[in-house]
């Protein structure tokens, strides 16, 4: 499917049945400044395309859900409704894609776990405009990534800008 010239404005729909993992990208999301409506499973997913079709920027799916709507379903459902169809989505699952599962999918990206932080954001960053700046651009610096390998060396200018302290700014909203 054609990428999009410009990001679009617009919730993310996160669909993920690993608690932790739909938390971790969820909060990832959010701190980055996007707006994000997660669920567990197929069912609650169509739901939400449902009421609010014309309110994704991006749906992150994963493929292996519980209940009697896998991601696979989800995909086709959406792919059958020219209002849904026009949503990218990202797959976002754990093993390897058959071709043949790709081309049927047609995803824009196919994301395999594990991935780091940063990649998602990335691939975000494409179909996506943030709402707002996010908590991230509050700090002054830009905080690493949770996966940021700088956060283990003490002597980084990483780790020294996240250990010195900084005043309170009078623009942040909390």
């Amino acid at each position: 499917m054609a990428q999009p010239s410009t990001p679009r404005p617009g919730a993310i729909l996160l669909v993920e049945d690993c608690y932790d993992v739909r938390i971790g990208l969820a909060q990832l999301l959010t701190l980055n400044g996007y707006r994000v409506t997660d669920t567990a499973d197929g069912e609650h997913a169509i739901d939400e395309l449902n009421a609010n079709p014309e309110g994704f920027a991006l749906i992150l799916l994963d493929l292996l859900l519980p209940g009697s709507i896998s991601g696979n379903d989800v995909r086709a459902r959406q792919l059958a409704d020219p209002q849904l169809a026009t949503v990218p989505t990202v797959v976002v699952t754990a093993f390897e894609p058959e071709a043949e599962a790709q081309a049927v999918l047609k995803p824009e990206v196919w994301l395999e776990k594990p991935f780091r932080g940063e990649q998602l954001l990335s691939v975000v960053r494409r179909y996506v405009r943030p709402d707002g700046p996010g908590l991230v651009s509050g700090f002054g610096v830009r905080p690493p990534a949770f996966d940021d390998p700088t956060l283990d060396d003490p002597g980084s200018d990483v780790a020294d800008s996240m250990a010195t302290p900084r005043p309170p700014r009078a623009d942040l909203k909390i």
